[in-house]
């Protein structure tokens, strides 16, 4: 048994490490999700040294990079947007879709209908109109970052100044898990900082800038005004925030480009839709990949691998969602079991042979991340120990991107940035952009049309079913979803409720 145990460990680690940049669009889902510094493009940078010489709330954001929130490409920036922007929509930390600028949502089919709230003024005075709405919707699906998971949207009506009708194609049953895209004023898609219905607004005063409370939120904010500090470079940042120039921030513990800070600090947790999962191939029939998807101890893998910042799940929803499940208790002796019921035996060399043929696996992985290689070792090693030959390659980025598209794997080991509303279309739907293992049936294309369609009645039975043909084919295998983190220097925040997209959540009450 312990023979065969090691040789479905083999099997295993041969599985390609796929790396998912997008749910929809690789341009939407960053492989490795998590702050990444802004380049700098300033020369000669200098390091502060001693005490800070403001004494202010300050984040960090970067003066060379504009603040629109939907046309804008920095990271540091577009964190800032929630303070200045609202959507439709915000999402919760548990995933579900909180009304914000609306009021009566009702659906039918293929065209739902919006009220706006009433009463709701723009930074620049004027009220919200839905030809706001329409415009902010209508920018979002040109740009890169919303047009994977807005592409459903086939029209953007405005029947009065209060209402919107947007179309899809095809039924979507929880759209407004997807209506969180920032809204600006109508005709403003270039301005730097353009006029938005949210807490704060930008002020650039020369030699400083800030953002200060909006004149239709005062008295709401226990922060009146929140100094920008520059922040060109990873370096800047550590000292900035250790100097207490810089109050909050981010921080990504699993990312490639992960920031360390120093100093004292307190630290909330919130969880994502980026999904660390494995990829199969389609060497092998998916009833051996089934076997080991379930010989992955993703317990431990969430706890050490990715450093506690993650939360285990073998089904494709985070955990902290309505649809998202219990992990299965890990067992390599089940999962011997289950290769020596699918007819594997011991080779003369002690590897495990399927219809007299070896169990050999490519595992595939990428280098440059430290968590996701550990994790990785560890799946091979537990693989081994089922009697399977497993190669474990750590690629580069460029390597590993080459294979998968290729198809040159058995398994793979990857991160992609899943919709808020878990969509899997782009993994597993016919011609997805992260299909890398060329999965199809038609079973397959109805289930996910059917996640697609359900409503917040319905959604639970279409995940089950969904769900239940994951475990049985296994084109992919959901392993965990991280966690990102606000660091607060100690004694600067009060009580803060951190999101996935909306890192200053609850900032009225800090």
């Amino acid at each position: 048994m312990r023979r065969i145990l090691a040789a479905l460990l083999a099997v295993l680690m041969m599985l390609p490490l796929a790396s998912c940049e997008t749910d929809d669009d690789l341009a939407e889902l960053p492989v490795t999700v998590g702050p990444s510094a802004e380049p700098s493009t300033t020369p000669n940078i200098v390091i502060p040294v001693g005490p800070a010489s403001v004494e202010a709330f300050g984040v960090a954001y970067s003066s060379t990079a504009t603040l629109n929130p939907i046309n804008g490409q920095s990271r540091l920036n577009l964190e800032l947007a929630p303070l200045m922007y609202q959507g439709l929509f915000r999402i919760s930390p548990e995933f579900e879709a909180e009304a914000v600028l609306c009021t009566n949502v009702t659906h039918s089919g293929e065209v739902w209908t919006f009220k706006l709230k009433r009463g709701v003024k723009m930074s620049d005075g004027e009220p919200l109109t839905s030809a706001d709405v329409k415009y902010s919707i209508d920018l979002a699906r040109s740009n890169d970052r919303y047009s994977a998971r807005l592409g459903m949207i086939r029209l953007v009506e405005t029947p009065d100044d209060s209402t919107v009708l947007i179309t899809t194609n095809g039924v979507y049953g929880r759209l407004e898990l997807l209506l969180d895209v920032p809204i600006i004023r109508a005709g403003s898609g270039e301005d730097y900082a353009p006029a938005g219905s949210g807490l704060y607004e930008y002020v650039d005063a020369g030699d400083e800038s800030y953002l200060r409370v909006a004149s239709a939120h005062r008295g709401e904010c226990s922060i009146a005004r929140i100094q920008l500090i520059d922040t060109p470079a990873a370096e800047l940042m550590i000292s900035n925030f250790e100097q207490g120039l810089v109050s909050v921030s981010s921080r990504y513990a699993t990312a490639t480009d992960r920031i360390d800070y120093g100093g004292d600090y307190e630290e909330w947790n919130f969880p994502t839709t980026n999904m660390i999962y494995l990829c199969f191939g389609s060497r092998y029939a998916s009833e051996l990949n089934a076997i080991l998807a379930a010989a992955v101890d993703r317990e431990t893998v969430a706890e050490f691998d990715l450093l506690g910042y993650a939360d285990a799940a073998d089904t494709a929803a985070n955990p902290q969602s309505a649809i998202g499940g219990e992990t299965d208790e890990f067992s390599l002796e089940r999962s011997a079991e289950a290769l020596e019921s699918l007819g594997a035996e011991v080779g003369e060399d002690g590897v495990l042979e399927l219809g007299r043929k070896r169990l050999t696996l490519r595992l595939i992985v990428p280098e440059e991340n430290d968590c996701k290689l550990a994790a990785a070792e560890r799946i091979a090693e537990d693989w081994r120990q089922l009697g399977i030959d497993v190669t474990l390659d750590a690629l580069s980025f460029a390597e590993f991107k080459t294979a998968l598209a290729a198809g040159n794997f058995d398994a793979a080991l990857c991160e992609t940035k899943l919709r808020a509303d878990f969509s899997l279309d782009a993994l597993l739907g016919a011609g997805g952009s992260l299909n890398f293992g060329g999965h199809y049936s038609e079973e397959l294309e109805t289930l996910l049309a059917n996640f697609n369609a359900a409503d917040a009645e319905s959604i639970e039975q279409a995940a089950r079913a969904l769900y239940r043909y994951i475990d049985e084919h296994a084109p992919i295998a959901p392993i965990a979803f991280t966690r990102g983190s606000l660091i607060a220097r100690r004694g600067e925040v009060g009580a803060p409720d951190p999101a996935a997209n909306d890192l200053y959540r609850g900032v009225e009450s800090w």
